[in-house]
């Protein structure tokens, strides 16, 4: 089971060493992506590629940052249940929220990404080198993850409500 409610089993705490074994996946993935950083900085520098190229790795850095840091917390989170410092439906919540929050810092740079994405192909589309579907494309895609963002705030919002709720009882 990896809920963060789950039992200890036979003193073993599976759920945090599956946690703990999970993270090592970002981790790796960020130290390619430094690497893949470099790399892109120095063909930029040498003329040989686009900043955008730049930008797109550094949010991709930042997606592995923000998945690592949330499964700290989670780890957190579970430790702090099993000191019986918070009981199992907040432990759920705060996860919950860890989780949207994640969401969010995951889109919020691939926004900015993609903002500046259209801003260079509207500009290309002015002097006539892109085309129509491709600027109307990377609109969608704009659109697309400003929404996905909104329904995360909606959600993370519905989840803060509800530990509010539950703080506010005990």
């Amino acid at each position: 089971m990896n809920a963060v409610t789950s039992p200890l089993v036979s003193g073993r705490d599976f759920v945090i060493e599956r946690w703990q074994v999970e993270t090592s996946i970002p981790e790796a993935a960020l130290e390619v992506e430094k690497t893949r950083l470099q790399s892109a900085q120095r063909r930029v520098a040498a003329g040989v590629a686009s900043p955008m190229e730049v930008e797109a790795s550094r949010t991709r850095m930042l997606e592995m940052e923000a998945a690592i840091g949330a499964m700290q917390k989670k780890v957190g989170i579970r430790q702090r249940l099993l000191k019986r410092e918070m009981d199992a439906a907040l432990a759920d919540l705060r996860v919950l929220e860890v989780e949207a929050e994640q969401r969010r810092q995951t889109l919020e740079p691939r926004i900015d990404l993609a903002r500046q994405t259209v801003k260079d192909l509207e500009a290309k589309f002015q002097t006539g080198n892109a085309d129509r579907v491709e600027l109307m494309r990377s609109q969608l895609q704009l659109l697309e993850i400003e929404l996905e963002i909104a329904k995360v705030n909606v959600d993370l919002a519905n989840i803060q409500r509800q530990i509010a709720q539950k703080v506010k009882k005990d």
